[in-house]
């Protein structure tokens, strides 16, 4: 599933598809739709704090609404997808890896690309590097 059809997904289940269409072209990449446009299109009485989280976008308007089931959608919750050769690692980097829509734990080396082809060149759809913590402040 893409971004785009995770964003129309997230938005019809939260407002339906009659206020959607009204709304989707004023829906940003991220999720969000100015305030402005929410208040007046989507039918709440009240902003629904429930459903949806009001987002501070840009210096130029104030605030926008999305659902809070886009939560983290800007950076895809941390995990780059793999869809060729040039968005793996570019080094050894231990790391998180979905393999047929399962959560594993690995190291990114030399000898990954061989690995694909064993599991499947494909099923490996993306990775997350896991940061080391940084020491406590006190």
């Amino acid at each position: 599933m893409t971004k785009n059809e995770v964003i129309e997904r997230e938005w019809i289940d939260s407002i339906g598809e009659k206020i959607y269409a009204i709304l989707k072209n004023h829906i940003d990449l991220n999720g969000c739709c100015k305030m402005d446009w929410f208040s007046v299109h989507s039918g709440f009485d009240k902003f629904p704090n429930e459903t949806f989280d009001e987002v501070k976008v840009s210096p130029f308007y104030h605030s926008a609404a999305r659902p809070k089931s886009l939560s983290g959608i800007d950076y895809n919750n941390k995990w780059t997808v793999i869809e060729s050769e040039s968005d793996l690692p570019k080094e050894e980097t231990k790391c998180y890896f979905i393999h047929n829509q399962q959560i594993l734990e690995g190291y990114f080396n030399r000898g990954f690309r061989s690995n694909c082809r064993h599991f499947g060149w494909g099923t490996i759809s993306h990775y997350q590097p896991i940061q080391k913590p940084n020491p406590p402040l006190y």
